[in-house]
């Protein structure tokens, strides 16, 4: 007699045969893959996310947008359970137990412009990433005049050369 294998979810039928058929019930173990941002400051929006897999199942690990940080970049998953590191989208297998996935962050470089308010003079621009100190720059032109004080990002907020 051949052997037909069918696994049938709730709302949908089976469709009878020409003989006798046995339904034999499936037990699986479900457990919860969470994605977490990790011990970090800055998350926007949700600080986790929760999904229920079956255990020996094959889950695609999300995608970057799943958490977000406010001067960063998500750049994959570090996996608490087994220690290793995993790309977006990998196939992975759930085990038998529960799995917290952290997310892996890499700052964001952004360019510092210190404006001399000379227009013949080029500013001075430097790179910087999110969280590390950049060290102003000494003024590199005068105006007649005027003594430089240092650079302002803010009302009442001045930043000296070095």
């Amino acid at each position: 007699m051949d052997r037909w294998e069918h696994e049938f979810v709730q709302g949908k039928g089976l469709v009878m045969p020409a003989h006798n058929v046995t339904l034999t019930a499936l037990f699986y173990y479900y457990r919860n893959l969470t994605y977490a941002p990790g011990d970090v400051d800055d998350v926007v929006g949700a600080q986790k996310d929760i999904q229920t897999m079956r255990a020996g199942g094959v889950k695609d690990l999300a995608e970057s947008t799943r958490l977000t940080r406010k001067g960063y970049k998500m750049v994959g998953w570090h996996c608490e359970n087994d220690g290793n590191d995993y790309p977006f989208f990998y196939p992975y297998i759930m085990p038998d137990e529960n799995v917290i996935m952290t997310a892996i962050w890499k700052p964001i470089n952004y360019v510092l412009v210190f404006n001399n308010l000379v227009s013949s003079a080029p500013n001075r621009r430097l790179q910087g990433e999110t969280n590390t100190k950049v060290m102003a720059p000494d003024v590199e032109v005068e105006r007649n005049g005027y003594t430089f004080e240092g650079w302002s990002l803010y009302e009442n907020q001045i930043y000296q050369p070095g």
